[in-house]
């Protein structure tokens, strides 16, 4: 069976590897949409990506948010003879100023569409399906302001998953889409329900992501310098001298230094 040639192009499916025998069996049980593509496709859960709104930070030519900890400067004053406590303030305000943006826009990226690894089974739905434009755009997800461009082409929901790599059967294929069918003739649907979970699981993969990110500055990057790039783990002079007044205010006799 020949299948037909696309009228648009989503890029939504990162190298496309679904094996064309499946694709032949979806689009004859399934039929296409006006655009002429399948109403049904498979894909890999992990390749499959969304567009939505974040903000992004743009920052002066002079900013670098990559030296959250600028050692070398304090460093290169402290060897000029600036009082240790002095050098470390002067640090903490080049940190806030590297990381602080001249302005933030909003703007699209890329977003991974499911929160899993495996094969994903996805239905085409119209524009309809979504809402209207207005609907779609009132959405707030975290800081984004709604959930992406308005699909105006229609987009692809799931409809039933298979764990692995492998892809599955004929039979697997065509039972899922028979189920997939006759859960639509009992329980229609609501748009507005379908909005807040998209919204919802966009969210907590965002959350996600703020976690870790918020863990690993915690773990490495502190205003005090005590994360494991700070003063407390560096075995320099000025390191060891940093410790002993640490531990001189904290009570502790013994000696912390190097």
């Amino acid at each position: 069976m020949k299948l037909r040639k696309p009228k648009i192009a989503r890029h939504d499916v990162i190298a496309d590897d679904c094996p064309k025998r499946l694709k032949a069996h979806l689009a004859l049980i399934g039929g296409y949409n006006i655009y002429d593509e399948p109403a049904f496709r498979l894909v890999r859960a992990e390749k499959c990506v969304m567009r939505i709104s974040i903000e992004r930070p743009f920052f002066a030519d002079d900013q670098d948010p990559a030296n959250a900890i600028p050692m070398k400067e304090v460093a290169e004053l402290i060897a000029s003879g600036v009082p240790e406590r002095e050098a470390l303030a002067e640090g903490a305000r080049i940190s806030e100023r590297n990381l602080r943006p001249l302005r933030t826009e909003v703007g699209e990226t890329l977003f991974p569409k499911y929160p899993f690894r495996g094969i994903v089974i996805e239905r085409w739905q119209p524009p309809g399906f979504y809402g209207t434009r207005a609907e779609w755009e009132s959405i707030h997800v975290a800081r984004f302001p709604f959930l992406g461009a308005y699909p105006q082409y229609g987009d692809y929901s799931m409809i039933g998953s298979k764990e692995g790599i492998d892809w599955p059967s004929l039979a697997f294929v065509t039972e899922v889409i028979r189920s997939y069918r006759e859960m639509q003739k009992q329980q229609p649907e609501n748009c507005y329900t379908r909005f807040l979970i998209r919204a919802h699981a966009i969210q907590k993969m965002a959350e996600k992501k703020e976690r870790a990110l918020e863990q690993f500055y915690h773990e490495h990057l502190t205003d005090e310098w005590t994360g494991r790039c700070g003063l407390l783990h560096r075995v320099s002079l000025a390191a060891g001298r940093y410790r002993d007044e640490v531990a001189k205010r904290a009570g502790i006799t013994e000696h912390a230094g190097n």
